[in-house]
C-alpha cells in the first residue's frame, strides 16, 4: 500500500475510514524544517527511514502520515493534536482497527519506541 501523505484527518478516532479487517496506521511525524530540509524532531528524522521501509512495500498496510506542524505551534499546551489526538511525542504511531462495528485503538508506539526491539514489526503484524 502506498503510504497516504495527503491525508485529512478527521475529528476523532470514531470517524477514521477503518474497514473490516484491514488496519489503519497513522504515523505523527514532524514536517520538514525550512532550513534544514530535515524533520526538526530528532526522533523522526531517525524513524522516517524505518517507517519508509515499513510502510511503502506493495502488501504494507495502510499508514497515514501526519504532520503536526512547525515546532513552536506543536508545542503549545492546546494544540489540535495533544487535545483531540492525545499526541505529546512524536514519531507516534497507532494501530486501528475496526471492532464490533467501532474503530479502536490497538497499539502506540512512541519516540524511540518506533525503532526499538522490533517494536514496530511487532505492532504492524499483530
Amino acid at each position: 500500500m502506498p503510504i497516504l501523505k495527503s491525508f485529512s484527518l478527521p475529528d476523532s478516532e470514531s470517524a477514521l475510514p477503518v474497514v473490516q479487517d484491514k488496519p489503519l496506521f497513522v504515523v505523527f511525524l514532524s514536517p520538514d524544517d525550512p532550513e534544514t530540509k530535515q524533520p526538526w524532531c530528532s526522533d523522526v528524522r531517525a524513524a522516517l527511514p524505518l517507517l519508509n521501509q515499513t510502510f511503502s512495500g506493495p502488501s504494507s498496510p495502510e499508514a497515514a502520515y501526519i504532520e503536526v506542524g512547525p515546532r513552536p505551534e506543536y508545542k503549545k499546551p492546546d494544540n489540535y493534536f495533544r487535545t483531540k489526538w492525545n499526541i505529546h511525542n512524536i514519531p507516534t504511531v497507532v494501530r486501528y482497527e475496526l471492532r464490533d462495528g467501532k474503530v479502536q485503538e490497538i497499539g502506540r508506539l512512541i519516540e524511540n519506541e518506533v525503532i526499538e526491539n522490533n517494536n514496530l514489526q511487532s505492532l504492524v503484524s499483530r
